[in-house]
């Protein structure tokens, strides 16, 4: 699933992944479970998970 640089996404019921690319030049904010985190500009986190939402990043959640 392709988020466009700067949008923010959430996903009905939850979106599993077994790795989540950004590859923008801004850091975004990922609500998931079992955890949330900051996914930082040009990163990948690689682990199965469960994304609820995407947003860019300001202050997230913990």
């Amino acid at each position: 699933m392709l988020v466009k640089q700067g949008d923010s996404r959430s996903f009905s019921g939850g979106l599993q992944v077994s790795q989540v690319s950004n590859q923008t030049g801004v850091a975004y904010c990922v609500s998931s479970t079992p955890y949330g985190y900051t996914l930082g500009a040009r990163k990948t986190e690689t682990r199965t998970h469960t994304v609820l939402s995407v947003k860019p990043a300001g202050v997230c959640a913990a």
